[in-house]
């Protein structure tokens, strides 16, 4: 984790635990739970994170297990959305999709 912070996102904060979600079997695909030192250190890595454009890399800021339930349900939209070539975003667990001019809240079925 450190290696990730301090090369690729080019940040020197202090990471003071880092604990994988899933077992090491999923481990490709899995989440990583990262403790700062300071709460500006999470936010200099948040500010730093658009270094990982590219990657297959991303970061959710403190979703609770109903939160990645809801994103994990809304993946599969996300990527059709991207395939298609419309614009997509995420705010939180929340998928928003552009129409016209705004993005609009895509509604996930069953949660």
């Amino acid at each position: 984790m450190d290696a990730l912070l301090s090369q690729q996102m080019q940040t020197a904060v202090v990471c003071v635990s880092a604990k994988r979600l899933q077992s090491k079997k999923d481990a490709a695909l899995g989440n990583v739970l990262v403790q700062f030192e300071k709460k500006t250190d999470k936010h200099t890595v948040f500010k730093a994170r658009v270094k990982l454009a590219g990657t297959s890399i991303g970061m959710d800021d403190d979703l609770t297990r109903l939160q990645q339930e809801r994103k994990n349900a809304a993946w599969a939209d996300f990527r059709a959305f991207r395939s298609q070539g419309i614009r997509t975003q995420w705010r939180a667990e929340k998928l928003f999709v552009l129409e016209g001019e705004h993005f609009v809240e895509h509604k996930v079925p069953c949660l």
